[in-house]
């Protein structure tokens, strides 16, 4: 087995369990702004917002809209949906979501243990497309920061996983070679083809077994079987 000195993580659907966390922030704002008057459960008005933030996250990506449209706007999109044309509301909704969802701990199931076994042993690092104000305060909020010894933007990089611009600013900030590198990740282009374009071996997080064409250095179900591979 390849010698491996640095693995890097992703961070939202990794180690940090986005679907639990937003279900919990989103129904907390369901009932503080009294949402049920435009929409008839909470069930629809989730499905909608998760909707509607795919589509406006990859336009983020591609830079086709800003951070900070983003951040209203597809709240703006799913109220509009339901006949509430009110920009005003979806800003103040869109604060508070980010807010909210900084504070929020729910990380997958062994995460501490897992990071905290390979610490002794690997140099462990964060690199996340993610709001760069909002990750630094999950990763302490969830004390992550005792394991991981930076976390990396795509802000600060210049460019969004999977650019080879990303990848290539974390190895020359941390003055690694690629092969001594394992990038563990959920998300097919962004973490595993994203790494794979520079070279570095890739661990694809997946959880629920989805169906993939990828093809990654390696496949875990949980984040405990990282253990078995290093």
């Amino acid at each position: 087995m390849k010698k491996y000195t640095h693995l890097f993580f992703d961070l939202d659907r990794t180690l940090w369990d986005f679907e639990t966390n937003a279900a919990e922030v989103l129904l907390e704002i369901y009932i503080e702004f009294g949402l049920k008057m435009y929409f008839k459960s909470f069930f629809g008005f989730s499905r909608a917002y998760h909707q509607v933030n795919s589509v406006l996250w990859e336009k983020y990506r591609l830079g086709e809209i800003s951070k900070d449209i983003l951040r209203w706007k597809r709240f703006y999109d799913t109220l509009s949906q339901f006949n509430c044309d009110d920009v005003e509301l979806a800003k103040k909704i869109g604060e508070i979501y980010v807010v909210l969802s900084s504070k929020s701990t729910n990380l997958f199931s062994g995460t501490i243990e897992t990071l905290s076994v390979l610490s002794k042993n690997y140099k462990q690092f964060i690199l996340t497309n993610g709001f760069k104000e909002i990750q630094h305060i999950k990763v302490v909020n969830c004390k992550l920061d005792k394991y991981v010894e930076r976390v990396f933007t795509s802000e600060e990089a210049g460019q969004m996983k999977p650019s080879e611009v990303f990848y290539n600013y974390v190895l020359e900030q941390l003055n690694v070679n690629p092969e001594n590198c394992l990038m563990i990740g959920d998300d097919e282009l962004a973490d595993v083809e994203g790494a794979k374009n520079c070279n570095i071996a890739q661990v694809f997080f997946n959880p629920n077994n989805k169906k993939t064409n990828c093809t990654p250095t390696y496949e875990i179900n949980k984040l405990s079987e990282l253990l078995e591979i290093l």
